[in-house]
């Protein structure tokens, strides 16, 4: 019985296969770049100066700014600022305001955050404006 299955089926493709025009279309696909992503991706290259400049890549780091604002982690986000930008792009469509919260302290969250940002309008970078003219990339 399972034979007689299988040897329909192999019947069947052969048909599919030499009766009709399908066409199997071998696919090139590209390598991914070599060599060094900040190279390729020059946001990756600012988002690291930011972290440099704003906590030398601290990631426990939590300030008093100037505006008497608490500024977090590595790239010192607010927590207005970074409530606003991970609700705008969506980064945790199913948190609630206090697991976003949550979120504020992780480095690497914060890079996606501003990476987003910057992607989207590299005048962004005017959120990090003391680090950005520091950097000379205003």
């Amino acid at each position: 019985m399972i034979k007689c299955l299988i040897a329909t089926l192999l019947t069947i493709v052969l048909f599919l296969l030499l009766f009709t025009r399908w066409h199997f279309i071998p696919i090139q696909v590209e390598s991914p770049p070599q060599g060094n992503l900040e190279a390729i991706n020059p946001i990756l290259t600012v988002i690291d100066q930011l972290v440099e400049k704003e906590s030398e890549g601290k990631t426990d780091i939590v300030i008093l700014d100037t505006n008497n604002k608490h500024s977090f982690s590595c790239l010192q986000f607010q927590m207005s600022t970074f409530k606003q930008y991970v609700k705008r792009y969506n980064l945790l469509p199913e948190a609630e305001d206090h697991e976003i919260e949550n979120m504020i302290m992780d480095c690497d969250f914060q890079k996606l955050v501003a990476y987003k940002m910057l992607e989207e309008n590299p005048n962004n970078i005017l959120h990090w404006r003391t680090s950005a003219r520091k950097l000379n990339l205003i």
